[in-house]
């Protein structure tokens, strides 16, 4: 695509960077990240959802909490469905001590 002169915007990128997720190839959308900041696209909460999400069912809490503090880092707001997706993710491996610390610290700057 590239070669042929046409360049991706944040709507293709977008989608390039979710079907790795749900695919299971989480080190391709990492890089796919990376790209996308190096052309100057910014990520929104859903791309940052897709990949906490895909950690999270393939059991990479590290990762998900990872990338959940990431995006509290650069300023972002984690919405209710990033919160959801930790919390699910927690339960899942019976991380309850976590998913309580994960909701108190929650209950403060979420956005509806």
């Amino acid at each position: 695509m590239v070669r042929r002169g046409h360049h991706p915007d944040q709507f293709l990128y977008t989608n390039l960077f979710q079907r790795p997720c749900i695919g299971g190839r989480t080190r391709v959308a990492l890089q796919l990240r990376y790209l996308m900041a190096e052309k100057g696209y910014i990520e929104d909460i859903n791309n940052y959802n897709t990949l906490i999400n895909r950690a999270c069912t393939a059991g990479k809490m590290e990762m998900a909490e990872k990338v959940f503090r990431e995006v509290v880092d650069i300023g972002g707001k984690p919405d209710l469905c990033t919160l959801n997706i930790i919390l699910r993710g927690h339960c899942l491996k019976r991380n309850i001590s976590e998913a309580r610390l994960v909701r108190e610290d929650s209950k403060t700057g979420l956005e509806a």
